[in-house]
């Protein structure tokens, strides 16, 4: 590979010897010279092409680079090449990072349950932004989240780069007046999540679905077939909608 660096242009142009004379007064060192109708082809030294640039466009030629070569020209394009594959390279790496990295935790649902009681699961199973989908042990989290007092249901799950928990909390209906002969009965349309008799009878259990009005705790108790005791119904129950 040659040492020396040229490049190649075409000037057109009809009169030839005015640009050849221009560029000699330029102090331009013409290596090549082809002349054809209409149009001149130049090979000069790289290191004098602003020379050419700025004679050409004086006097408005139009031209064009049509080669360059030499060690300088083929460096800069590897430089150029191996830029354009380190960029490759970084682009992959980010690529796969996405499909195996968690980039955001998202937790939507909560009222009354604090945050910080399913931050401190995560936390207890090292799951934070950037960690490992492989890492991430779904079924777990999810029951682990369930147990947290107030919550009804969650839902968890990884959808591209971001881990997605969705939790439901309980509907509490409160505690029940000590006194009451009539029962307690369902405010509002619920699943039942949890059902705490402290004096009654349960109508119901977690899971039953029931309507509004429904009799959940009744005022006795059943002591034998034939024979029921009348007591306040009291108790504290939960649901979701």
């Amino acid at each position: 590979m040659s040492s020396v660096n040229n490049t190649e242009l075409i000037i057109e142009s009809l009169n030839h010897a005015k640009i050849l004379n221009g560029l000699f007064r330029a102090g331009v060192t013409v290596k090549k010279c082809k002349k054809e109708i209409r149009r001149l082809t130049l090979t000069v030294d790289s290191s004098d092409m602003r020379k050419v640039k700025e004679y050409l466009e004086e006097y408005e030629y139009h031209y064009v680079i049509v080669a360059e070569r030499g060690v300088l020209h083929t460096s800069k394009r590897f430089l150029s090449r191996y830029g354009l594959i380190a960029g490759l390279i970084v682009a992959l790496v980010l690529l796969i990072g996405a499909s195996t990295l968690v980039f955001d935790i998202e937790i939507t649902g909560l009222e009354n349950v604090q945050y910080s009681s399913i931050e401190n699961i995560l936390s207890a199973k090292e799951i934070e932004k950037y960690s490992l989908k492989r890492n991430i042990d779904i079924d777990s989290l999810r029951m682990d989240i369930n147990k947290i007092e107030g919550v009804a249901s969650v839902s968890v799950s990884i959808k591209g780069t971001k881990l997605l928990i969705n939790v439901k909390e309980e509907l509490q209906k409160g505690i029940v007046p000590i006194f009451d002969d009539s029962g307690i009965y369902a405010e509002c349309d619920t699943i039942i999540t949890r059902i705490i008799v402290q004096s009654g009878t349960a109508m119901v259990k977690a899971g039953d679905s029931v309507r509004k009005g429904a009799l959940l705790i009744a005022p006795f108790y059943t002591l034998n077939e034939d024979t029921i005791l009348p007591v306040a119904a009291r108790g504290e129950i939960y649901g979701r909608q």
